[in-house]
Parts: C-alpha cells; structure tokens; sequence
C-alpha cells in the first residue's frame, strides 16, 4: 500500500518548466506547447503571464504552427490536393491555431541564461508532412530573444505558417488606458467567423496605431500588414502607459504580420487586462488563400527571430532606446550573464546548432498572393459581417 508520502506529487498542466535568468531579466519557460509562461525584469511583469498550476488560458505564450489563427471549415488544397483538419474551435467552425500547442516539447540544451526545445510534427490526417520545430528562448541585458526554426523533414514540399501569442503587459493599466503602437499600413476586417476580408487601409480608419494612440474604448481582434521596418529590419510594436514606459515586442523579416487582440473576450480579471500582439509569418486562413504561405521543400529549413524589451519611462513616441538600435543579429546573439535554474527536467545534452541550423527564409520559397483575391468569405459582400465584440479564444 502506497502513503501519502510516497504518492507521486501533482505535475503542473503545463508540464516541466525552466526558468531562465541574466542580469535582472527572468523567464519561465513550459514543456507543453514550448509556452512562455512569464517574463520579468527585475521583478517586474512585462507579460501577463498565468501561473504554473492553471492552462494557459487564451493560448497564453503558445507556439502556434505549422499554422496559427483559423482555416476556415478546417480545409485546405496543397499542390492540387484536398486536406480536412480537425475543427479546433467550434463556435467559429474552423480549425485552430496549429497542432503543436497541447504537444510536450523536448529540452535538447537547458543553458543559465536560455533553453532550446524541439518537437517532431508526424504527419496526419489533414497535415501529411513532416517537420522538426525547434525554439531557443534567451535572456540578457538586452531583453528576451526567442529563435524559431522549422525544418520539412518528409519527401514531399509543405505549407508552413507560424505565430506566438504573448501579452505584453504594463502593470497596473487596463488597456483602454494604454497607447498602442503597430507600425502598419494595412489590416484585415473579420467576419462573423473571425475570417479575414479584403485587405484595407489602416489609414482615416479607427485601425490606424501607428502613432501610438491611447487605445480608449476601441476592440480589436484583427491582423495588421504592410509593416514598417526601421533601419534594422525590425518591426516595433509597442504598448506605453502615460509616463512613456512599457513594453516593445520586436519582429525580424521572417514575421510580416502581427495580430493584436484587446482581450475582450477574456473573462473576469483578465477582461481587457493586456493586449496579445502575435508576430505572424503569414495572415490568417493563408493555407486558403495564398498569402505568405511558407513553401518548405524537402530537406529546407526555415528561421524567424522576435523578441521582447522593456520600455523606459521617457522615450519618445517611437520607442527608441540604447537598444533599440541594434540589429536583428546583435538581438539575437548579443552577450547574456547571469545564473539561471531548471525547475524540473533531467540532465540536457547537445548545442543549440542541433535545432538552430544557419538558414535564412532566403532558402524556402514564399508564395505571395494579391489578399484581394483570396478565399476570404463565401457569398457577397452582404455575408461580410463584422462583429463588435468577437468570439475570440473560447478556450
């Protein structure tokens, strides 16, 4: 007979964590769904995280692929053949940010200051390619960097989109009392599915953050295009509370969409508490429509790099600080110290070049598709409806 001392403990529904730590910079990262459950500096929360012992409600800090947002109906047609993929969220009758978010990932190099995961994406139903996706999450003096990699282990080319989906966060302040910052020259109106229409302008509309407004009383669920990169390469995004200090989420070229949500359909404390701002490789149902589809052949490999800094109080309206000049490089390799800890997990062996090859997007063929042609609704311009307020994140 087992005693309660003996009794195994209760494992966290997210699975095995590392925590990751350099020069005030701490993160927590979760095996299941590679998930970023926390970032702080200094003590300070610049992600509306959640803690260990619930799900992370609203895919909180999830890795979305080998595709991200919705597809309508679930289906698809790649290189002349139908596919039928699960229907992941039913009240919108689509299928539903990708398939590895609920998947445990595996730890291949746990490091003081950063933590690589992978995870093999077996071919199935609806999804009948092969991938290995791997993740390497990073802190330093210059913020969190995160590196994602995809790579089409089977014989056959597959579509490929991905996206994470982080809530900067500024302590204290709802977001109608925030400024919100999205460097954009166009966004996708939904439907009453929360399926992309016809491209628009952001400019004369109330879409229009890229002068980082205070975002008021304003809902927004929608993908935002047509990003302006600075002299870098990067996208800035930013949420700015009145001072001036906040939080940027930074993007390099592999990401060319950001979607952002005002958590309006977030329950309780977390009703419109922070905003999601999800670097996307492509838009929404893009295995529909065309639009910056990633087309891995076999054997290529895919890489795109994003990150997170603290803002300031006191910069200026762009966001510029000592580190915000950098470039997408020194973001990424820039020098990290510190003393990091592994919560739970065995002993990791293997460099990060196991999941982290040197590829650029250079090596796999994007396809571009003009989005006013795309299959974004069926029917006229009257089955167009947009809803104030909508179904977003039921789980």
């Amino acid at each position: 007979m087992t005693s309660a001392e003996d009794a195994p403990s209760a494992v966290n529904p997210s699975g095995r964590e590392w925590v990751i730590a350099a020069d005030g910079h701490q993160a927590t990262v979760v095996e299941v769904g590679a998930g970023l459950r926390s970032y702080t500096v200094d003590g300070v929360d610049l992600l509306d995280g959640y803690p260990a012992d619930e799900l992370p409600k609203g895919c909180r800090g999830q890795v979305l692929a080998p595709f991200a947002n919705r597809i309508r109906d679930g289906s698809y047609t790649f290189a002349g053949v139908e596919h039928q993929l699960d229907i992941g969220e039913i009240a919108t009758d689509t299928a539903f940010h990708g398939l590895v978010r609920w998947q445990p990932w595996e730890a291949v190099v746990v490091e003081p200051d950063s933590v690589v995961l992978g995870i093999t994406v077996h071919a199935r139903d609806g999804y009948p390619f092969t991938l290995r996706l791997g993740v390497r999450y990073a802190v330093g003096p210059d913020g969190l960097t995160a590196e994602h990699t995809a790579q089409n282990l089977g014989a056959a080319a597959a579509p490929f989109m991905m996206a994470t989906h982080c809530y900067p966060t500024v302590v204290g302040l709802p977001v109608d009392e925030l400024r919100l910052t999205v460097p954009a020259g166009s966004w996708l109106p939904t439907d009453d599915r929360l399926l992309p229409l016809p491209v628009r302008p952001v400019a004369g509309t109330d879409r229009d953050f890229t002068d980082g407004p205070v975002f008021g009383d304003r809902v927004v669920d929608n993908a935002f295009g047509d990003l302006t990169r600075e002299a870098d390469g990067l996208v800035r995004a930013m949420v700015t509370a009145p001072d001036g200090h906040g939080v940027q989420v930074w993007s390099g070229a592999a990401f060319r969409w950001l979607q952002v949500y005002s958590s309006d359909t977030q329950t309780e404390e977390r009703f419109r508490r922070s905003f999601a701002i999800e670097p996307m490789t492509g838009p929404p149902d893009n295995f529909r429509s065309g639009v910056d589809v990633v087309v891995l052949e076999p054997g290529a490999a895919w890489q795109g790099t994003w990150g997170i800094r603290p803002i300031a109080g006191g910069t200026d309206a762009a966001g510029e600080s000592d580190a915000a000049g950098e470039s997408e490089e020194s973001a990424t390799n820039g020098a990290a110290t510190g003393a990091g800890r592994t919560v739970t997990g065995p002993p990791v062996t293997g460099t990060a070049a196991d999941l982290l090859p040197d590829v650029t997007t250079d090596e796999a063929e994007i396809r571009r598709v003009d989005p006013t042609l795309g299959d974004y609704a069926a029917g006229g311009d009257d089955e167009r409806i947009l809803r104030e307020v909508p179904p977003h994140h039921l789980d």
